[in-house]
């Protein structure tokens, strides 16, 4: 049986975390990591870096982690594309 426990879905949905509101965002810095890309996007922390790894999200790599622009990713959001 699937349900909803705590923000967290079970079964295969369980790596995806419901997304953030605009005023947990307001207090993120100007760029995050892909699990808080992830959380603003409303999907896994391992299709972000999939997505930016094909190019299809905007963003870079330091070192060994991803690191996306926080005002990019909201204006994605809004529609206003990358």
């Amino acid at each position: 049986m699937s349900g909803h426990n705590g923000g967290r879905h079970e079964g295969e949905n369980a790596a995806y975390e419901a997304r953030a509101s605009y005023e947990e965002v307001a207090g993120m810095p100007v760029s995050c990591s892909a699990a808080d890309a992830a959380r603003i996007l409303g999907i896994s922390a391992t299709h972000v870096q999939r997505l930016a790894a094909q190019g299809k999200l905007p963003g870079c790599k330091v070192g060994y982690q991803w690191r996306f622009s926080t005002r990019r990713l909201l204006a994605m959001l809004d529609g206003k594309g990358m």
